[in-house]
Formats: structure tokens, sequence, C-alpha cells
């Protein structure tokens, strides 16, 4: 087991680590295809997806977050996204990466959590071919430099300086130049690696072609994935976040449907956190005034116009860009942090969906209570991973002493070390600390490859496993409290 100190974390990444990690998680999802409008099967991805057919045109839906690096002193980025979408018959999730023409040069990097819509006028389906090779993006982010801003880093930030961030994405058509009916609004963080010790205040990123030379996996798409199936009215006289809003709260508060198969556990825990995004999106009176908008005359089609006047005029820097197209002040969207944990739980559901003969998942998750800006600590117990090893009789739980266990890292530490911290079990637990600088909750996934597992735990249960996973919320009552009483242990406070 010792090649796992091979794997040890960097202080900082090396170029071209962020693609590894997007590869991880595509290796997550699955390569089978089906037909396009055959009957839905989980661990399939499909080529199109239903639109919702209201009185105000077709509409899709989306939520997600990605991750943008700019890692040399060109004027371009790359962007990698983990999105989910909402259709009528069903929500799915998708990968994403895209290329974009950067007005910032720097090396930096941008967390953000999106949410979005598409008007498609007559269109009745969304497919891969459109996002992938038929629109471009264009996205407009501003940074805020308040103490809030968290200003100077710790933890993976330390000697770092970052700042909260938000954003607005139009989607221009390729072949036109043309913006689509279509905006999404984004909320996250930006930190500066080089050259500028700041982020700058402004940038703007144009969405381009992808060179010969760049990675393989810039500007692909894998999905659609479905995570749950649920057939709601394709056509309604409803805006359909209501409709989707409706539907969730049925399916957490309500009985379980007394129709086969039974639902995994986790699939209602998907609920509840795609629900607390829903009824933020719900709340927005501009959001709700744009997708009802008969005479397209709402605040945010004022936007799109504005945008694209600004595109036309062929200067599309953010020098000239005008005031009314600046995003809004991060510090007024901080609603928008629930995005990130319920895109992580829509994937983790994903990947456990399909029958799979070589992991066993558990159909669990434990909640964190932590501080913004101390170390958290997260445990893992043998004894929590000798229940998922089935045996006769059971195994001892000391005989897991020297597994090497498998800790997600969070999206911040994305950025400067890898994705998977490996700790060892000793003395029966394994323990993985690390410092968050923003209070964005997160879900963290926690495993074991079977080839770490001794052999005569190998010869009765030959099987990866994937543990209950770790949704870390810091809790701002805990803040104060910490700050009052420092001397009480407020890193590990487990449901």
């Amino acid at each position: 087991m010792d090649d796992k100190n091979n794997k040890k974390t960097n202080p900082m990444p090396a170029p071209g680590s962020h693609c590894r990690f997007f590869l991880i998680l595509l290796s997550g999802l699955w390569v089978s295809s089906g037909p396009v409008k055959a009957a839905l099967n989980y661990g399939q991805p499909y080529n199109d997806i239903g639109a919702f057919k209201t009185p105000w045109g077709n509409w899709c839906f989306w939520i997600g977050w990605d991750a943008t690096f700019s890692e040399t002193y060109t004027p371009t980025n790359e962007t990698y996204a983990w999105v989910v979408y909402f259709a009528p018959e069903a929500i799915y999730v998708a990968l994403q990466s895209g290329k974009g023409l950067y007005s910032a040069v720097n090396v930096n990097v941008g967390l953000d959590y999106f949410y979005g819509a598409l008007n498609l006028a007559t269109t009745p389906r969304l497919s891969t071919i459109v996002l992938k090779d038929e629109l471009r993006s264009v996205t407009i982010s501003r940074n805020a430099f308040d103490v809030s801003g968290g200003l100077p880093g710790t933890g993976p930030f330390a000697q770092l300086s970052f700042s909260l961030s938000s954003g607005i994405t139009f989607l221009k058509e390729k072949s036109s130049g043309n913006l689509r009916r279509g905006i999404q609004r984004g909320f996250g963080l930006s930190l500066a690696l080089d050259l500028i010790s700041l982020p700058l205040p402004l940038s703007v990123s144009l969405g381009i072609d992808t060179d010969p030379d760049d990675p393989p996996e810039l500007g692909q798409f894998v999905g659609f994935y479905p995570i749950l199936i649920w057939d709601l009215p394709e056509n309604t006289p409803q805006n359909p976040i209501d409709l989707m809003v409706s539907k969730m709260e049925n399916d957490t508060t309500g009985p379980p449907p007394p129709q086969p198969p039974p639902q995994p556990e986790n699939t209602k825990k998907t609920e509840e956190f795609l629900l607390e995004v829903m009824r933020m999106i719900q709340a927005s009176q501009s959001f709700r005034d744009f997708v009802e908008s008969d005479s397209q005359d709402s605040a945010i089609d004022g936007l799109i116009t504005g945008a694209q006047d600004w595109l036309d005029s062929g200067d599309t820097s953010h020098l000239n860009l005008p005031e009314v197209l600046h995003p809004p002040d991060p510090n007024s969207l901080l609603e928008m942090r629930p995005i990130l944990a319920a895109t992580q739980m829509a994937f983790e559901l994903a990947y456990s969906r399909p029958t799979q003969s070589h992991t066993i998942y558990a159909d669990c998750v434990n909640t964190i209570h932590c501080v913004k800006g101390e170390k958290c600590r997260l445990e893992v117990t043998a004894e929590e991973v000798a229940q998922l090893i089935v045996a006769d009789p059971p195994i001892d739980p000391a005989d897991l002493d020297g597994v090497w266990i498998g800790f997600d890292t969070t999206p911040e530490s994305y950025i400067t070390h890898d994705e998977l911290e490996w700790v060892q079990i000793q003395n029966k637990k394994a323990v993985y600390e690390f410092v968050q600088n923003t209070d964005t909750p997160v879900l963290l996934g926690i495993s074991i490859s079977r080839y770490d597992l001794p052999q005569s735990i190998r010869s009765v249960q030959d099987k990866n496993l994937q543990l209950c996973r770790r949704y870390v919320l810091f809790d701002a009552e805990m803040t104060k409290k910490a700050r009052a009483m420092p001397w009480i242990p407020l890193l590990l406070l487990e449901d």
C-alpha cells in the first residue's frame, strides 16, 4: 500500500491537473448509448431532452457549478462544468467543457455556482448538438473586494488573494452572432495565482472553438444521463419552476410511491437539496418575469438587448462594458450557495443509479457542522467500513488498520491540491482535515478501492466501497459561537 505515498498532494497543481479531475468524474459516468426517444434507463446517455411547453414558449432549465482556469498569460481560459438539467420527463446530469477568450490576462481560477434558463421558441427538445456545437457563452464577471470577500485566504488559499464573484452569462448563436433568449446567473469566488495580486474587478470571457492542440477533454459534452424519471406534464399553463417545486415538495414530504421499483434513500435526499435551490429560483421576481413575459420586455430581456448592442459594437473588452451589464454585488447573491451541494448530490445519485457489480454504495448522507476559516474534521471509523462488508463471521474492524481511504476534497482545494486526499486507517479510524474560506455547503464522497483491501476481505467480497457522503455545513451561528468560546471543540458535530 505504500504506493499511495506517490499520490500525496503537492502545494500547487501541475498544469492540466484540473483536466485530470474532469476525467476522473467522467470515468464515474458510463459510455453506453441509447436511442433518443426510447424509454429512459438510468446509466444511459441521451442525445436530447424535452422542454416545458408553456404559453410563453418552450423552456429548459438548469443549475450547476464549474471551475474556470487560466494557467498562462495568454488571454484564454478553460471551463469545466457539472450541470443538472430539468425536463418534463426527468432530471438529468451532464458534464460540459469549453474554451474562452478572456479579457483579464492573468493566472487565475474561478469557481462558480449557477442557474439558468433557455427559451427554445417552438423547438420541442434541447439537444447535445445545440449545447456543444451551436451555442457559445458570453460571460461577464464581477469581483468584490470588501472584508466579507475573504481576503486574505486561509488553508489552501494561504498567501493567496481571492474575492467573492458574480456573473451573467448570455448564449450566442455561433453561426449568426445573435444572442438567444436565455440567461445564466452565477455566484462564486475568484482566485489570483500570479502576476496581479488580486482578481480584476471586472472581466469578460467569450466562448470560442477549441484548437487541435487543446486537451482532448476540452469542448466536450457528456450526457444527458437521467437521475430521476418523474414524468411531469410536457404542456403546462404554469411556470415550470412552480410545477417542479410542487412535485419535489410532494416527493419529499409525502409517503413513498406505491409502485416499484423502490427508490434509493439518496433519491429523496437529492430532491431535498434540489428543492432548496428551486425555491430560491422561484423567489426571484426578475427570473419569473423573464419566463412569463409574453412581450419579451422583462428586465432580463433588456439585459440581453444591451448585451447584443455591446457585442455588435465590435469592442467587447470589459473597458467598453455598459454599466447596465455589470453583474450585481456578489454579497447580494449568498442565497445561491446551496447550488453546489445540490449539484454534487445529483451527481452522486447518477453514479450509484446503474447496477454495478464492482461497487457497493452506502445509501446515506451524514451531516457535519464546521466553522468557516478553521479546520474541519471528517472521520471514518473501521466499524463504518466493516458494515459494508458482508462476511460470515463478520470481519473484525481491527483488520482494516492500514487500509487507505480516499476523501473527496472541496472545490476550493481543487485549485491547489488533488481531487482526493488519501488517509490510512490507524487505530480503527481515518481522519481528514481541511479549511474552507467560504461558507458554501459542500458534499464530499469517501471511497475505498477494492485493491487496497486485505486479501482476506477480497476473498469474500471483492468490491469497491463508497461510504456515506458527508454534507458539510459552515453554520453562521457556529462561527459566532466559536469566536466567543474558542476553547469548545466544534470541528466535528455529526448527526
